[in-house]
């Protein structure tokens, strides 16, 4: 059984690529195609029987590709077929001179085209006149080394626009920086704010205490009635408050302002046990319960701390919204934050991880990939800008860390975040 020629029809005409398919299919032949000079030099390296390509498609045209595969090794004696509209006088010689071996003009003859594309595959090859041969020629290179000038002059431009887009892209991604550094500090303080009343009542304690215990010892002076041992308890209570509220404020002061990007060796533990300080007495969600379940020597991690610590409140408050909003006012067992961490190894790598679970309202299946995207919320739109749970998102990213997600609506809700080993 004779083997089937095979013919690649280089064509961007939908319909002239259909009836040259239908006719040559019709005669035995098998076809390739391709749409565009540069998918048809790729096809041409299959090495088909013949070519026909029309010269004016996109990408690079005809008489360029012709040139191109007949200056291409293993490829020069493929013959290559112009079929065209292009029949103005020189039209064909044009076509000849650039690597065509032969030339058919459009529309095609549907009668005799199979015999003229037989009659090529024999071996049929058409010349150019030697007296026209050297100004065609001429022409030919001066219309190549033109389009190459045009070409240059485009990449010029190109390279051009692309260092200009480029600087606009430095000059975004730094406002991006900057915008997010202030989003960070702003949620950092909506989150202080959220627990202010609190902060105020741990403030007014000792407080409190320190001036009962300076007023005591002032009224006893000046009625003389001064006992030696007396007034030393007294100056060592009011010296013990004192601490107690200096401390208090270091913590807040800590936590409050703006740190810089350095990054220092700390702890998740100390973290957490940092925070607890303060935030478990916040009066604005009663009587939530935390249960910590904090592993012993837990490995340190590289960190801005105060990052971190916005991180972990952000999830605790959105806990004790979540609880109060299943349980209300009222205590209930499972009105409940459970904050566990762990070393543990992940994909060959390791790291210190925090849960912070609660058995809260939980979050709806179709909405739980979503809630990392910015301005995404399931809280009313005046309780929450949708904000928070981005920037701590970025955040954990930003320490090469990860944070997932487990939910189920009604029932709990806990996020994983794992920060690697320093």
């Amino acid at each position: 059984m004779r083997e089937k020629k095979t013919i690649l029809h280089i064509e961007d005409n939908a319909s002239n690529r259909k009836l040259v398919r239908k006719i040559l299919e019709a005669e035995g032949f098998m076809v390739m195609e391709a749409t565009n000079g540069i998918d048809g030099f790729d096809m041409a390296q299959k090495k088909p029987d013949l070519i026909l390509m029309d010269i004016n498609i996109p990408g690079i045209d005809g008489r360029e590709l012709s040139t191109k595969i007949k200056a291409t090794r293993g490829l020069e004696q493929i013959p290559i077929i112009a079929i065209t509209s292009n029949v103005m006088k020189g039209d064909r010689e044009k076509a000849l001179i650039s690597g065509c071996d032969g030339y058919i003009p459009k529309p095609i003859d549907i009668v005799r085209f199979p015999e003229q594309v037989r009659t090529y595959l024999s071996g049929k090859r058409e010349i150019v006149e030697t007296s026209e041969e050297r100004e065609l020629l001429k022409d030919y290179s001066k219309s190549l080394v033109d389009k190459l000038e045009d070409k240059v002059l485009q990449l010029e431009k190109a390279n051009r626009e692309l260092k200009e887009r480029n600087a606009e892209i430095t000059e975004a991604n730094r406002l991006l920086k900057d915008t997010q550094d202030q989003l960070i500090q702003s949620e950092k303080m909506s989150s202080l704010g959220k627990f202010t009343a609190s902060i105020i009542h741990e403030l007014n304690n000792p407080l409190g205490n320190m001036l009962n215990y300076a007023q005591l010892a002032s009224d006893r002076v000046k009625k003389g009635k001064v006992e030696p041992e007396e007034m030393i308890k007294m100056m060592e209570t009011v010296l013990s408050q004192g601490k107690k509220l200096s401390d208090f404020i270091k913590e807040l002061l800590s936590f409050s302002r703006k740190e810089s990007e350095n990054f220092e060796v700390s702890n998740l533990n100390k973290i957490v046990e940092k925070i607890m300080q303060f935030i478990q007495k916040d009066v604005k969600y009663p009587n939530v319960i935390f249960e910590l379940d904090l592993q012993e020597g837990l490995h340190d991690i590289s960190c801005i701390e105060a990052r971190i610590e916005q991180v972990i409140v952000n999830l605790i408050n959105n806990a004790r919204y979540a609880l109060c909003k299943k349980y209300g006012d009222s205590g209930h067992d499972d009105k409940k934050i459970i904050m566990t961490s762990r070393d543990m190894e992940k994909d060959g790598k390791d790291y210190s991880v925090l849960t912070v679970k609660d058995m809260g309202t939980g979050i709806p299946a179709d909405k739980l990939r979503y809630v990392f995207e910015p301005f995404f919320t399931t809280k009313p739109k005046k309780e929450g800008t949708g904000l928070g749970l981005s920037i701590v998102y970025q955040i954990v990213e930003n320490h090469g860390g990860k944070i997932e997600v487990n939910s189920e609506e009604g029932q709990f809700t806990e996020f994983i975040i794992s920060i690697p080993w320093s």
